[in-house]
């Protein structure tokens, strides 16, 4: 999965792009649930700490989510 920070042109914002190409392999099939799941279960929650989901798409090649963007200090 690449997790990439966009920034929105019109609105002049920060968001989070996460894409996953879909491959006829476990670990994508298995990257690809995770995401669609995720899309699922934060777009009906609403919390200073939890992301919005703004967009979900999928083709036949990727499935992306754009989200909110939240600053703060990264685990790494």
């Amino acid at each position: 999965m690449d997790v990439i920070l966009v920034e929105h042109t019109g609105l002049a914002v920060r968001r989070v792009l996460k894409k996953i190409r879909k491959r006829h392999s476990r670990g994508s099939a298995d990257a690809a649930f995770q995401l669609r799941r995720e899309s699922e279960v934060l777009k009906g929650l609403r919390h200073p700490g939890i992301p919005v989901i703004y967009d979900y798409w999928e083709d036949e090649e990727e499935i992306c989510l754009i989200e909110e963007y939240i600053e703060g200090l990264s685990l790494q």
